[in-house]
């Protein structure tokens, strides 16, 4: 396990914060993927709102990720009915923001959908590249 140390600035308390080495790769291949389609950006005129979209996109794909580890580690330490009530809740969840940040971009002038759209798929791109990596 990789410890990742995020610091608050509220209470200057450290929080650990146990990511896999799994997850630590798909970060890693998000971020490849961001790349990748910020190369084809730049070509566009107006590339501002597209990458603010594409950075946007993928630090939220980051955080479901982890999220998602997250709620994974902590329902093996409940029942079968708890973990799936618990596993069924933290799905909606993240939906539920996945929606809200979709309904936000897509009100906002300054982002661009499609960025926001390629960095949200980049979790999926990336699950596909570590799958074919470990194999």
């Amino acid at each position: 396990m990789i410890f990742l140390k995020v610091k608050l600035n509220l209470n200057a308390e450290v929080i650990n914060i146990k990511i896999s080495d799994t997850t630590k790769q798909m970060i890693k291949n998000m971020i490849l993927v961001s790349v990748v389609a910020l190369l084809f950006i730049c070509f566009v005129k107006t590339f501002l709102p597209y990458i603010l979209g594409l950075t946007l996109g993928t630090a939220f794909a980051i955080t479901k990720l982890i999220l998602m580890e997250r709620a994974i580690n902590k329902s093996l330490d409940m029942s079968p009915k708890t973990a799936e009530k618990y596993i069924y809740a933290q799905y909606m969840l993240r939906y539920l923001l996945t929606g809200l940040l979709l309904f936000f971009v897509i009100r906002s002038k300054n982002i661009s959908l499609l960025g926001f759209l390629i960095g949200l798929f980049s979790l999926q791109i990336s699950a596909y590249i570590t799958g074919f990596k470990k194999k």
